[in-house]
């Protein structure tokens, strides 16, 4: 079963303290210098899916951005949770700031060791998670 999600926050300050990305620094030298953002992004992600009284694990598969139109940056992340409501899910999340609002798409795929996620669909969703872009106002 897969379940797509968007959501939509406005930021009150753009300014964001990247103080919280060394749970992800071995990432770094895969992602270059100007990825602090996007590990912040994602360590913000696992905290918050590690708070949920109903996790049991929550764990990082991978981490990687992409220039969008105009030169936007758009962050894409994949990481699986273990919950006690639903058991295994892989999550494909992408997101991306515009006019000072923050956009999110989240696609979680139940993820049990009876039904894994295989290869077609695993292309099906990250080509959904890849589509994920700024569309330009004419």
């Amino acid at each position: 079963m897969v379940y797509c999600v968007a959501v939509l926050f406005v930021l009150k300050n753009h300014k964001f303290q990247l103080t919280t990305f060394c749970t992800f620094c071995q990432h770094k030298k895969e992602l270059g210098a100007n990825s602090y953002f996007s590990l912040f992004c994602m360590d913000k992600l696992i905290q918050a899916e590690r708070r949920k009284e109903s996790t049991k694990d929550a764990e990082v598969i991978a981490v990687s951005e992409r220039s969008g139109p105009g030169g936007l940056q758009v962050y894409e992340f994949e990481y699986e949770v273990d919950s006690t409501r639903g058991g295994m899910k892989r999550v494909f999340s992408a997101a991306f700031v515009a006019s000072k609002k923050l956009y999110l798409l989240n696609i979680a795929h139940s993820d049990k060791p009876e039904s894994p996620l295989n290869t077609e669909k695993r292309m099906i969703l990250e080509e959904v998670l890849h589509s994920f872009d700024v569309v330009p106002l004419t």
